[in-house]
This record gives C-alpha cells, structure tokens and sequence, in this order.
C-alpha cells in the first residue's frame, strides 16, 4: 500500500490503496482513505500568546461505517469530524 503524509497548513493527506496510512498532522490538515486504510491527524490549539502547539494526535481506520471511506476528516475536540471537500 501507499502512504501519505502532510505537515503544511490546511493540507491534506489522502489514500487510495489497499492497507495504507493517511496522515495530516499540520495545522488545519485533513485525511482520508480507503476502506480499512488508517487516518493519523493532528489537532492543533492555541495559547494564550497566541501561539499555536500540538494539543491532541489520534489515529482510526477507516472502517466505512463510523469512519466513511473517501471522506475527508479533521481532528476536533479530540474527535474525527468530517470536514468539507476543497
């Protein structure tokens, strides 16, 4: 399978083939993949200088139900969100 990772912000990360991983963990970056693919993503906050710094990293596989295939996703509040297509 091949792999995909972002760094840059509001990039995104994305997979088609079989038994790959998809990961965005710049600011604003989302992921997505295919069926049972693994997405890795980055929540990033900011302090009270207003500087930004990595708050939560979490991963999931796509398993088509709770997580949709072909789908981008965000990581907010500690939780995968669908996030809009651009």
């Amino acid at each position: 399978g091949a792999n995909a990772a972002t760094t840059g912000y509001g990039a995104n990360a994305a997979t088609t083939g079989e038994r790959s991983i998809s990961a965005a963990i710049g600011i604003e970056g989302t992921a997505r993949g295919a069926i049972d693919n693994w997405l890795v993503l980055a929540e990033w906050k900011r302090d009270k200088d207003r500087n930004y710094y990595p708050a939560d990293v979490k991963t999931v596989r796509v398993d088509g139900e709770v997580i949709k295939a072909n789908t981008n996703y965000k990581l907010v509040d500690g939780q995968f969100v669908e996030a809009e297509d651009e």
